[in-house]
């Protein structure tokens, strides 16, 4: 059976536009589009790559972070990641989020990410919004920490859904 190459093209109708992390990937807070180029710098080991890494996350259709090596095949300096270390590094604590914006024929829409019940586990959170409408939930921009420039909120999981599921 052979696939029509066309079959995939999405085109412009579907396209992914921004990912932003917090309190993951050794980030406090960070945002950055993906839909256009952009640059990425910094030292070793800040998380240029886990950030990058992330948008894994949200094209497989997976769950939790079992089976790392198979599943993400996220590998280091060192060889693959493990399990735990993964985990420990992408959702550290109930206010740990990984957010992708994007936009398919009904609109914008942001998937959230974040600690699951489960050992190892994450969970989605679906909102047919723009991320510039819940950012403030994530993102103080009139605190005065940072030089003025703003800060992240401490908005717990729990904190979170009540917000967006208005």
């Amino acid at each position: 059976m052979t696939r029509d190459p066309q079959a995939l093209d999405l085109g412009p109708n579907y396209s992914l536009k921004r990912i932003a992390l917090l309190h993951s990937s050794q980030a406090a807070y960070v945002t950055f589009p993906i839909d256009i180029s952009a640059t990425l710098s910094g030292g070793n080991n800040q998380g240029k790559s886990s950030a990058l890494r992330a948008i894994k996350f949200f094209l497989l259709p997976e769950v939790n972070l079992n089976d790392m090596e198979r599943k993400f095949a996220f590998v280091g300096k060192n060889g693959p990641y493990d399990t735990a270390s993964s985990f420990q590094h992408y959702f550290p604590t109930d206010r740990s989020f990984i957010i992708l914006e994007g936009e398919n024929t009904a609109g914008p829409y942001c998937q959230v990410l974040h600690r699951g019940r489960e050992m190892f586990s994450y969970d989605r959170i679906f909102v047919p919004v723009a991320y510039a409408e819940i950012e403030p939930i994530f993102w103080l921009d009139d605190a005065q920490a940072n030089k003025g420039l703003g800060s992240p909120t401490e908005c717990t999981y729990s904190q979170a859904w009540d917000k967006l599921k208005r």
